[in-house]
């Protein structure tokens, strides 16, 4: 029974043969092993160790075991080409999690730490002469208010003053009679 990995790369190689100009031999029969005999017992390979397990592999070295041929992977000597490169000794680490970095020190770059140092100060500096203007504007509102009160009252004075004024002549003019002239008020 012929091995099917080796039929398969074949095939391959077949198909591939006309898009690159290297020359690899197609056919197992007629072409030496690794050994570079046409008769030598051809080579087993190591089985494959992948995320499946192994897959019905009874010896631990390639052969299938219960499948009834004893070619393993593949067989050297049948297609001539070393394929010890393709097999993957050792299965892939897959972590499920990714890593916790919330144990590990945050280590702060000098500059980084420099400008925070002197963004402090500016904002610092800032704070200072914002609470200064705050200063400078509450004092010039205090001084705007008392001297707005005191237009307020001068101004309520002279109306007072002036309303009285007003007040005691209109009595004055009201309580004055002249002969002759009572007609004329009441008309």
């Amino acid at each position: 029974m012929a091995d099917p990995v080796a039929d398969f790369l074949a095939r391959e190689q077949d198909e591939l043969a006309g898009l690159d100009d290297d020359s690899v031999p197609t056919s197992g029969a007629d072409t030496p092993s690794v050994g570079g005999g046409v008769d030598e017992a051809p080579m087993q390979m190591p089985a494959a160790v992948d995320d499946f397990g192994d897959m019905g592999d009874a010896d631990g070295m390639g052969n299938a075991g219960d499948f009834g041929h004893g070619g393993g992977l593949a067989d050297a000597g049948d297609s001539g080409v070393d394929l010890s490169n393709l097999v993957d000794q050792t299965p892939p680490v897959v972590n499920p999690t990714p890593p916790s970095f919330s144990n590990v020190p945050r280590i702060e770059p000098e500059k980084i730490r420099k400008w925070r140092q002197d963004q402090k100060q500016r904002l610092e500096q800032k704070d200072e002469a914002e609470e200064k203007k705050m200063q400078e504007w509450r004092g010039q509102a205090k001084k705007e208010l008392d001297d707005w009160y005191k237009s307020r009252r001068d101004q309520l004075e002279k109306s007072k003053k002036n309303n009285r004024a007003s007040e005691q002549d209109f009595i004055a003019e009201r309580d004055t009679s002249e002969p002759g002239a009572e007609w004329e008020r009441i008309t």
